[in-house]
């Protein structure tokens, strides 16, 4: 039986979700019933046609989060909601409020641009430019599939769901231009470096009510390339070399890096608290591990091949956890508040020659040959990243429609060579529910100004450090039945 409340509600999706803010309300009758990164990690090769380093580059936003429209609408402030299908991306936890079956499907549309500075100086060795034209990168891809059974267990409200997810995705891009030129002679080069490909996680997730107020779930996260795909990721890096001294010479080398065969295991867990009658707590927590892939990389020179690499990687993913906060100060509206923390300084990519390197793309050890000379005597860190994002949503009835209008703000700082850079962002949506379907569109944008740049470009550029301007921009698209 449905409280009061449940059946006033301006949202026609309270019908499907255990007690919702209510402390008092019964167990509903038996029956029926889950970015940008984590992130993404992207592996590529940095110099003409030289195969043997890797750099790590972030292609959407560091702070991992979930699935879904609805939650993209709030900014992901949704730890303390997780109240759809996409609940066991955010907080297996929340999956227990669902009182008949679900399946969801979620679209993702990201464009990505990159602006770095000209750089230009000059000496009486002579003058160098560095410039990028442009850094766009753009992808669309399915981000999640789901579909959630709730049951009784003893005396239990539980959940059980299959979840398909987006989990890193790699899409980058540049076109670069170098020039230096003394008295004798003149060299240009043009470079255009483009990755593509996604890792995906299959995520069976189960969740129980402990009492009428507490409820906890998990979710057993298998890596994976992705469905269909031959791939996880690749990249390709093409460089023209024109040298006019004594006469015009010109080289064209190209490199090309296949990752697959992405493989790892780790757990999510998270508790749901409906502390009063308005106001919930939930907490998450998603479990460090160790992945192994596989990176063929050939590199050629004026159509010859001229270095090859075949290895097993090995990535260590850090420690993640999050709490958030939600609050209905009435029927049609909520509020809800996010803090997530993750130990980017834990991470290590490993070689096949037993070599680290951090998120920034840096050796962790002196002892790495590929160490920089002039790097820091006690090696490179990187430390942890909080992420704040904050949400509103407001419900609005005109039958036999619900309306639902979201807004949200997020400071998502990009890790980095020590402290993280600041970066932030906002998000809008909409949804409309209408009998037993329910449709949402969000978009997201994450916008730093001068932050160090990254590892692939910093390489690229042969400059030790330089700066970046970015800007993410995310459209989600989901569908949520009920049956």
């Amino acid at each position: 039986m449905q409280t009061a409340a449940e059946r006033g509600s301006l949202d026609p999706r309270a019908q499907n979700r255990r007690h919702r803010f209510s402390r008092s309300a019964p167990p509903p009758t038996r029956g029926w019933a889950t970015p940008s990164l984590l992130l993404a990690l992207v592996l590529a090769v940095p110099a003409r046609a030289q195969v043997g380093r890797f750099d790590v580059a972030i292609s959407s936003a560091p702070s991992p989060v979930g699935a879904g429209a609805r939650a993209a609408g709030v900014a992901g402030a949704f730890i303390a909601l997780a109240d759809d299908a996409t609940a066991a991306s955010w907080n297996p936890g929340g999956l227990v409020q669902l009182e008949r079956p679900e399946a969801s499907a979620v679209a993702l549309g990201a464009f990505q641009s990159d602006r770095v500075p000209d750089r230009a100086t000059e000496d009486e060795d002579g003058y160098r430019l560095d410039r990028v034209f442009d850094g766009d990168a753009a992808s669309g891809r399915l981000n999640y599939l789901s579909a959630a059974l709730p049951f009784a267990w003893a005396t239990r409200n539980a959940v059980v769901s299959l979840n398909y997810q987006q989990t890193f995705a790699f899409d980058r891009g540049f076109s670069l231009y170098h020039e230096e030129t003394t008295s004798d002679s003149r060299q240009t080069s043009s470079t255009r470096f483009e990755q593509e490909g996604a890792l995906y996680a299959v995520s069976p997730a189960f969740a129980v009510e402990l009492t009428p107020e507490l409820s906890i779930g998990s979710a057993v996260n298998f890596w994976l390339d992705g469905v269909g795909r031959s791939t996880a990721w690749s990249s390709r890096s093409e460089y023209i070399t024109t040298l006019e001294f004594d006469g015009t010479r010109e080289s064209h080398s190209t490199v090309y890096t296949r990752n697959d065969l992405f493989r790892g295991t780790n757990a999510t867990f998270g508790v749901l608290w409906k502390a009063t009658t308005s106001a919930r707590l939930g907490a998450v927590v998603k479990l460090p591990f160790e992945a192994s892939f596989r990176s063929v990389t050939d590199g050629y020179t004026d159509g010859v091949l001229g270095a090859e690499r075949r290895a097993r990687l090995r990535m260590h993913l850090p420690l993640q956890f999050g709490l958030g906060g939600a609050l209905a100060p009435s029927d049609a509206v909520r509020i809800s508040l996010d803090v997530t923390h993750v130990r980017w300084g834990d991470f290590r990519l490993s070689d096949g020659d037993s070599n680290e390197y951090l998120i920034s793309g840096d050796p962790v050890s002196t002892s790495n040959p590929l160490y920089p000379p002039d790097g820091p005597p006690g090696g490179y860190h990187v430390d942890a990243v909080t992420t704040v994002r904050a949400g509103a949503e407001y419900l609005y009835r005109v039958e036999p429609l619900a309306l639902a209008f979201r807004l949200g703000l997020l400071y998502d700082p990009e890790p980095s060579r020590g402290v993280p850079e600041d970066a932030y962002g906002g998000a809008a949506g909409f949804g409309v529910s209408w009998g037993s379907a329910s449709f949402d569109l969000a978009y997201q944008i994450r916008v730093a100004r001068q932050v160090d740049g990254v590892a692939v470009l910093r390489n690229l550029l042969s400059q030790p450090r330089n700066t970046i301007d970015f800007e993410q921009h995310d459209v989600y698209g989901s569908v949520i039945v009920y049956f």
